[in-house]
């Protein structure tokens, strides 16, 4: 706005509008995963306003999970881990895919993204953090999601976390395939 870039300091008021509305869902506590998606989807198009970089977004799989349930402000956190974590550096560009899919009965949804990823002492021990009881120093939005859907889902739900340095990061989330009535 200070440097008279109107448009953009338009664009960017609207995606935080946006975004905003979609975080605070009217006080519910399960969403659809369309709705999440949406949130996600306006939480990266301020990312690359802010950050004048190029994150784009695939969804792929079966599109009639968009009406299944999921616990709210599960998916944003993830995806905020690859913009901050998965390229973090020189990356000025990026893909994060979400795939949705379903077992019959559970939903299975694999956010991916094409950063930096992990060594295998990094992701030990950030495995040893999302299985924790005790809030971690870092790494807590994850075990925030995971401590989160235990409670809610039930201890056999979970996030995994699947990584390869230089190449990707994989994290998953199981849940119960559940439609709002």
């Amino acid at each position: 706005m200070t440097m008279n870039n109107t448009d953009r300091s338009i664009e960017i008021l609207e995606q935080m509008s946006s975004f905003f509305k979609l975080s605070l869902q009217q006080g519910n506590k399960v969403v659809t995963i369309g709705s999440a998606i949406k949130l996600v989807d306006s939480y990266l198009k301020i990312q690359n306003l802010c950050r004048m970089k190029n994150f784009r977004l695939s969804v792929v799989g079966n599109y009639d999970l968009f009406e299944a349930s999921i616990l709210h402000m599960l998916l944003q956190p993830i995806v905020e881990n690859c913009v901050i974590h998965g390229f973090d550096g020189s990356f000025t560009d990026g893909l994060i895919e979400i795939c949705l899919e379903t077992d019959g009965t559970d939903v299975i949804v694999q956010i991916t993204d094409d950063g930096m990823g992990m060594d295998e002492h990094e992701l030990d021990k950030l495995q040893k953090i999302i299985k924790s009881d005790t809030p971690p120093v870092s790494s807590f939005a994850l075990w925030n999601i995971s401590q989160r859907m235990r409670m809610y889902y039930g201890e056999q739900y979970s996030l995994q976390v699947e990584s390869e340095y230089g190449e990707y990061t994989t994290v998953s989330l199981r849940i119960p395939c559940n439609y709002p009535e």
